[in-house]
């Protein structure tokens, strides 16, 4: 059908019959078959009629619009050029050539990657009329303007990287959560991409992001406490296996409600809230009733965290999987409990420890179950 709307049925090849000169058909000339067969040609045209370029197709026209408007609102597409970037000009196909572009069979653009191009300019909402687009990259670039809320209406996009692009100054866009947003994205990567304002409790509405798997938000000044509602809304976040927070600016308190059901958070396997600004105690109730059942990862280093280890993670089947604890750079205090590691309690899997430099007031020796982890320093001072 695409094909068909694009391009008219090419006209049969011509008759080997002419006509002669005074007007009558030639000798053998079979005038009714090859009449109807020397139909002229049709081309296929655009929306202003002028004829489509090889290898372009009406919604590939579409397509091409949208990325020549992304490139009209850049700032620096000589030097891209002069880079050796190649394309992207009216009279081409985006299926043609043209650098950073990836075209299915059908000449849909399915990917978008001029990662490390350091391309200049604002990010276009216009995008987000390629509907068959699943991979945009544009990492480690110069962009600025923030994050267009017009984007949450990608329907197959399931990558989106923007790292290292430190001039964004962006807050994370509570409209990319509203109903039936970025259903298919699996992939958001924001790494050092100058983010600000608090992690949206609206993110954890069911019916967007359904499909998330990893989030990295890391190394940015994102700000406020950590959303009690990523936690207590029913079937949010069922999918998201890896959640980087680390380097930002979140205070708080670590909620117990992140920890406490098997409701929440899944399929989470790897949480990274290193060096931020987490206050008060470990969560005596995480890992309990299923919680956080597939976490094999759990980075809280260089936090303000306070106050004892909890003997409660030593329950058997509390954190099953967990193989990996960063505590070090915090100000916990007291032994390391005795029912860590043992075989069938709970963190019975852990092969790293880290606790030093920092908590200065834990004391005690290792538990021996746990003395064939990779324990940084002893626990005791």
């Amino acid at each position: 059908n695409e094909a068909a709307a694009a391009f008219a049925n090419p006209a049969a090849p011509a008759s080997p019959a002419a006509a002669t000169g005074d007007g009558m058909a030639a000798p053998g000339t079979v005038v009714g078959a090859s009449a109807a067969r020397e139909a002229p040609k049709r081309v296929a045209t655009g929306a202003n009629g002028a004829p489509l370029p090889d290898g372009m197709s009406i919604l590939t026209q579409g397509d091409s619009d949208a990325l020549l408007t992304f490139k009209d609102g850049t700032t620096n597409w000589e030097d891209l050029v002069s880079w050796g970037l190649k394309g992207w000009t009216d009279n081409s196909s985006p299926c043609v050539s043209w650098t950073g572009v990836t075209c299915s069979a059908s000449k849909r653009v399915v990917a978008l990657d001029l990662s490390g191009w350091s391309v200049k300019g604002r990010l276009a909402p216009e995008l987000a009329a390629m509907d068959e687009l699943k991979t945009l990259n544009l990492s480690s670039c110069d962009l600025t303007g923030g994050l267009p809320p017009a984007w949450a209406a990608f329907p197959k996009l399931q990558t989106l990287d923007l790292s290292d692009n430190p001039r964004l100054a962006a807050d994370l866009p509570a409209g990319w959560a509203k109903k039936g947003a970025l259903p298919s994205l699996a992939i958001l990567a924001l790494r050092n991409a100058g983010l600000a304002g608090p992690l949206p409790d609206e993110w954890a509405t069911p019916s967007a992001l359904k499909s998330l798997a990893v989030l990295d938000v890391s190394g940015n000044a994102v700000k406020g406490p950590l959303p009690e509602a990523w936690a207590d809304t029913e079937g949010a976040f069922k999918k998201l296996r890896v959640l980087n927070l680390a380097d930002n600016s979140i205070g708080g308190p670590l909620p117990d409600s992140w920890g406490a059901s098997s409701a929440t958070f899944p399929a989470l396997t790897t949480l990274d809230q290193g060096r931020n600004l987490l206050a008060g105690p470990l969560p005596t109730a995480w890992g309990t009733s299923g919680g956080l059942a597939q976490l094999t990862e759990l980075h809280l280093q260089l936090n303000r965290l306070v106050g004892r280890v909890p003997e409660e993670w030593g329950a058997p089947d509390t954190l099953p999987r967990l193989t990996w604890l960063d505590l070090y750079g915090n100000g916990l205090f007291g032994p390391i409990p005795s029912s860590w590691g043992l075989k069938g309690g709970g963190v019975s899997r852990l092969t790293v420890l880290s606790l030093r430099p920092g908590n200065p007031g834990l004391c005690g020796k290792v538990p021996p179950q746990l003395r064939s982890a990779a324990v940084d320093a002893r626990a005791a001072a």
